[in-house]
């Protein structure tokens, strides 16, 4: 209920036009804090529990537009923003949904949601929410492609050392030449 809550506040304080320059850009952010953040971090295994995560996107990427475009944050940047959290949403769900469990420092240096927007908010707030945005989809970007990347290098290597162990006729150089692509060096 507190995600649900938080996206309709969110949508009523930008219909009544309250998103304006200064501290008010702030709003959103909070709104987030108070409402969602008592109730996200608990099991969901309600009936209608699973659409908890997907709202907190939702309501994430919703205070990202609305405070970045009254902010006057170029909307390219918001859009790449919002791309890279969106990309590791995805990496993250499809690599959970295969037994494969991102590591915890991940989400810790991904900032959670909450830190995000408030930094997004601080700096809309203080008139500096373009430099924010941009650092942030700067870090989150290499962070994200970095960890992501290496995490799938890494487990198609252990893949194809399973896969050559389990070729009990080949040769030792023929198992090399298998898991790294390269025949050893005559």
């Amino acid at each position: 209920a507190g995600a649900l809550t938080a996206l309709v506040v969110i949508v009523a304080v930008a219909v009544a036009g309250v998103l304006t320059q200064g501290p008010i850009l702030l709003l959103p952010a909070l709104v987030m804090l108070v409402l969602v953040l008592p109730t996200a971090a608990r099991d969901h295994l309600g009936r209608l529990d699973w659409l908890v995560p997907p709202l907190i996107r939702a309501a994430e990427f919703l205070t990202v537009i609305l405070v970045g475009l009254a902010a006057d944050v170029p909307k390219w940047l918001l859009f790449v923003l919002l791309y890279v959290v969106g990309y590791h949403t995805y990496d993250t769900v499809y690599r959970t949904r295969q037994s494969i469990w991102p590591p915890d420092w991940v989400f810790k240096a991904g900032l959670g949601w909450e830190l995000r927007l408030l930094a997004i908010g601080a700096g809309a707030a203080f008139g500096a929410a373009t430099w924010v945005v941009a650092a942030l989809t700067l870090y989150l970007g290499v962070l994200f492609a970095v960890e992501s990347v290496t995490s799938w290098v890494r487990l198609d290597k252990a893949s194809a050392l399973a896969q050559a162990s389990d070729d009990l006729e080949a040769s030792p150089e023929e198992a090399l030449e298998q898991t790294t692509g390269e025949a050893e060096p005559a």
